[in-house]
């Protein structure tokens, strides 16, 4: 399907707006709680790709819908786009003013405590910042860090450190990691100073540069000396938590000495830690000092520090706590490879689901040492997390990369829902004809032929960032769930974009076009 380039597309799209958006307020209200968001993105990759009158047309119509949302929980992220979008077409104050009103929105949104999805307003805005960094537009993403004051600012200038790092822009990058360290260091409270220093941290694990994550955890154990004046066990309990992070990221980070200097001062902690209002707490702590040890190669101190969590989990009878604290030391030694004693205690254990929840940990260990067959057959030996643990060894062949072990368990034993994940990861890695048979080959519910068009916009964007723009296409017209395929259509034009934004500016303005009108017709 070739694209066939309109005549006259400024005409197109104010026609296409006058005609899609009566002037009814009731219906302007309803429509925008509907696609304002989906309008303001389409909006801004209008302004981008076309700075002319027809953007700033489109950008008019994605201000009224967000202003006409009927809650401004879900306010903030649209009108930010669609200011930035002004700011792209000339319009500098009036981008401006709309991006401090935003700020504003989400400020009081997150106050009252709306979220989204999990997502409290501010921290929606700042993610958009990672990503306007990643896509180049650092003089959008630097306002956002600047202009919310969150506990989370600091960890989404990871992203944007991380974005210039591979820019190969390492001053800038140096710059902003410095800032957000410097943020966190000014938080009063030493643990959520110290949480924040973990985050950062895990956010350079995660996405990198990976050359200052050391320098980071040092800062996180030098919060570590800084003790607070704990008064109660709980309190207590939750810097023992926090070091015992610190522990792991140095692990991951390869600083073995230092994590088990850290691990010898939190051991005798834990043991003089007194019954708290979780009396597993302690046994919890202990199983996950064992598996550190472990990790470190101290696998004596590994097994000496389990066998006294599993004395302390045995004195709970006959608590209801017994069996579920039983099963997780159980589960720590099938983690650290002891299966043989990981067995003999799931055998005390005197319900089911714990039980089963020892064999999960055996499962996963067969999984991680690469022995798939005795994997699966433990899996399959279970009654109530067979679909559970099968699904834990999908999701972790993909986490490492493995997707065609992945795509082997789940359609060998039929794993319930894992399919679309597969499929979704090969499209990300950029394997769309492989991820296009999986979707093509997975069964539709009864009267739900759309039930997998929330994977259509990233298959689109793989094909099409392959260059295979065709595919994408026809992967975009199939869609029938409206969002999803102006999602797709949006991808589509991007990587137009991203291939040639002068020879391919016409082909991304009719596919925004086509995005737009699908948009406007969602109900």
């Amino acid at each position: 399907m070739a694209l066939g380039i309109r005549r006259g597309a400024r005409l197109t799209v104010v026609a296409l707006l006058t005609m899609l958006v009566p002037n009814q307020p009731g219906f302007a209200k309803e429509r925008s709680r509907l696609n304002a968001p989906l309008v303001a993105e389409i909006a801004f990759q209008y302004a981008a790709t076309e700075r002319s009158q027809a953007a700033v047309k489109v950008l008019d119509q994605a201000l009224f819908l967000t202003e006409t949302m009927p809650s401004d929980c879900y306010k903030a992220t649209p009108l930010m786009r669609v200011a930035n979008g002004y700011q792209l077409v000339g319009q500098t104050s009036k981008g401006q003013q709309l991006l401090t009103k935003a700020f504003q929105i989400a400020r009081t949104q997150t106050i009252a405590n709306c979220t989204l999805s999990a997502t409290s307003p501010e921290e929606s805005l700042l993610n958009r910042a990672g990503e306007y960094a990643q896509a180049g537009y650092y003089d959008f993403a630097q306002p956002i860090v600047r202009g919310v004051d969150n506990w989370f600012r600091p960890i989404a200038m990871v992203k944007i450190a991380a974005a210039y790092q591979k820019d190969q822009k390492p001053d800038q990058a140096r710059q902003v990691l410095d800032e957000a360290i410097a943020i966190a260091q000014r938080n009063p409270d030493v643990r959520n100073r110290r949480q924040i220093l973990l985050g950062i941290a895990f956010e350079l694990k995660r996405t990198g540069p990976s050359e200052f994550l050391l320098p980071t955890l040092q800062q996180a154990l030098g919060s570590v000396r800084a003790q607070p004046q704990s008064q109660s066990q709980e309190d207590i309990s939750w810097d023992i938590t926090q070091k015992l992070q610190v522990s792991e990221m140095l692990i991951l980070s390869g600083q073995k000495p230092q994590a088990i200097a850290l691990l010898n001062q939190v051991l005798p902690e834990i043991k003089a830690l007194r019954s708290t209002q979780f009396p597993s707490e302690q046994v919890h702590l202990l199983s996950t000092v064992a598996t550190q040890y472990a990790a470190v190669g101290e696998s004596s101190q590994a097994k000496a520090v389990l066998a006294i969590a599993q004395s302390s989990a045995q004195a709970l009878t006959p608590s209801p706590l017994r069996n579920p604290t039983l099963a997780q030391v159980a589960s720590r030694y099938a983690e650290i490879g002891e299966l043989q004693t990981a067995r003999e205690l799931a055998a005390r254990i005197d319900t089911r689901v714990d039980q089963e929840q020892v064999f999960q940990a055996i499962a996963m260990h067969h999984t991680k040492t690469g022995e798939v067959a005795q994997a699966v057959n433990v899996a399959r030996s279970l009654e109530t997390r067979k679909d559970l643990t099968l699904s834990d060894m999908v999701r972790h062949y993909l986490a490492n990369q493995q997707y065609d072990q992945a795509l082997q368990i789940a359609q060998q034993e039929r794993v319930q829902g894992t399919l679309p994940q597969v499929a979704l990861a090969y499209a990300e890695a950029g394997k769309p004809e492989r991820a296009k048979q999986i979707v093509d080959s997975i069964q539709p519910p009864t009267a739900d032929s759309a039930h997998l068009d929330w994977l259509m916009p990233a298959l689109a964007q793989s094909f099409a960032q392959n260059g295979e723009f065709e595919p994408a296409l026809r992967v975009a017209q199939a869609t029938q769930t409206k969002e999803y395929k102006s999602r797709a259509l949006i991808a589509i034009a991007s990587a137009y974009m991203a291939q040639d934004r002068v020879a391919n500016r016409a082909k991304a303005t009719e596919l925004l076009e086509q995005a737009l009108e699908v948009a406007l017709s969602i109900e």
